[in-house]
């Protein structure tokens, strides 16, 4: 017998992988089967689940979804975020898509996919307009100047893909609000200032220590 391939054929080791957030009365988590390891892969079947738990009544389920076997990343550390977007909404990132959900009833409000970019980070404007999206993954030969961070409405319309630093770089973490200007860092140590209504650089600089 050919030890090699049941090593090859054998299912990647996985893990149970939640994600949460609370507001004064709901918990809402988010979860999924995710690799343990990189290159180990994800399981065939990864069955992402998102539900509302009564954070102070027994832990008793109010909504549940199944968002199905959505294609994950390799690792258990891709690919999910979750945000409670104000008292009635929870906004949350899965693979390639953002889905926007009613907080008290789990009904989907609108979803929102991205053609082949990873989603790996969500997060809200101060003033609970806007949402930030940070990809992780980006295919360089399909960019069309856009770098991969992008701000929606929270009506779940593209307001605009962020200029890219240049063309051999990308942003290494997401949008973040300092000074009350918006900024990003790059992955060549350049930090850069955005304006706030069009994506675009107002000023770049080197902050490598």
């Amino acid at each position: 017998m050919n030890l090699m391939s049941i090593f090859k054929n054998r299912e990647p080791e996985f893990e149970r992988m939640v994600f949460r957030d609370t507001n004064e009365n709901i918990r809402v988590e988010i979860s999924y089967n995710a690799g343990t390891e990189i290159g180990k892969g994800n399981p065939k079947k990864t069955d992402v689940f998102v539900r509302g738990i009564n954070a102070y009544k027994n832990e008793t389920i109010i909504w549940e979804h199944n968002l199905g076997n959505i294609n994950m990343p390799t690792g258990a550390w891709h690919g999910l975020s979750l945000i409670i977007f104000n008292d009635k909404d929870v906004v949350l990132g899965c693979s390639n898509s953002i889905y926007c959900l009613n907080l008290s009833n789990g009904e989907i409000i609108w979803k929102k996919e991205f053609e082949s970019s990873l989603i790996t980070e969500i997060s809200k404007s101060g003033d609970n307009e806007y949402i930030y999206v940070y990809f992780s993954m980006f295919d360089f030969s399909s960019d069309f100047g856009y770098g991969n961070i992008a701000k929606l409405s929270f009506q779940g319309d593209l307001l605009w893909n962020i200029e890219k630093p240049d063309n051999k770089s990308l942003y290494s973490n997401p949008i973040h609000c300092l000074e009350g200007s918006l900024v990003a860092t790059t992955s060549d140590s350049h930090l850069c200032f955005i304006d706030e209504k069009t994506g675009k650089i107002e000023k770049k600089v080197f902050c490598k220590t």
